[in-house]
């Protein structure tokens, strides 16, 4: 048995963005930053630290920590902006024994963000032809605030 820490992180590409904004998009277009998730893992199981935004990122994601061979316990999302808790939803599909977690600040603004104005905002802002859709634009089944 070791008390060591591993330390990963997986990296999305900057991914197109197709919102209807009230300026002119920059040359190639509006594009969502490179996102990142860290994996923190000790000798059998591991916590991830925030998801990324689209399904086929969070695919990718969800391999990843497969990959590496440590059993999922936790998702924590360090904060409500959607690009940190979407992929949740597909990350639970593969790993349900997980669970998401975050405080209470964190929680109420997922539950803002999940209201329905902000889930058409986020879904048309998220997808377009050749982009991937975004995992959910609902609060994480799971989540649970910790203090």
């Amino acid at each position: 048995m070791t008390d060591q820490l591993t330390l990963s992180v997986f990296t999305a590409p900057a991914r197109p963005v197709h919102a209807p904004l009230p300026v002119a998009p920059p040359d190639g277009g509006w594009t969502w930053p490179p996102t990142a998730a860290t994996l923190i893992a000790g000798e059998r199981e591991a916590i991830l630290v925030d998801t990324v935004p689209t399904v086929e990122d969070a695919q990718k994601l969800a391999d990843w920590i497969e990959a590496s061979g440590k059993e999922l316990t936790t998702i924590y999302i360090t904060h409500g902006h959607f690009d940190h808790f979407l992929g949740s939803s597909t990350l639970l599909d593969r790993f349900p024994q997980a669970r998401v977690v975050a405080t209470e600040a964190t929680v109420r603004l997922i539950e803002a963000e999940a209201e329905p104005d902000m889930t058409s905002s986020c879904t048309a802002s998220c997808s377009s032809t050749g982009s991937a859709r975004p995992s959910s634009c609902r609060r994480p089944s799971r989540t649970t605030a910790s203090t």
